[in-house]
């Protein structure tokens, strides 16, 4: 489950030893208010992993990487 999507500017790509497995989107709503009365909201999005991507042996590992955030978000972080 995730949450805070609502002020991400772009996907996040998921990966899984490396390979790009799939994305995590954000969510887009029609006015700021919408926004933020749910970005404390916890979704769910799910990713299907192909068995040709992960170990049989040893460890795997899952991979999220940062996005940007918008640019209300970052004014309302800094004060």
């Amino acid at each position: 489950m995730v949450k805070g999507l609502t002020y991400a500017n772009s996907p996040v790509n998921v990966k899984i030893n490396d390979r790009v497995v799939g994305q995590i989107f954000p969510y887009r709503y029609n006015t700021t208010a919408d926004r933020d009365t749910n970005a404390g909201h916890w979704f769910t999005q799910i990713i299907r992993i192909g068995k040709g991507f992960l170990r049989s042996s040893g460890d795997n590992e899952i991979q999220l990487e940062a996005v940007g955030i918008l640019h209300e978000m970052q004014k309302n972080m800094k004060t």
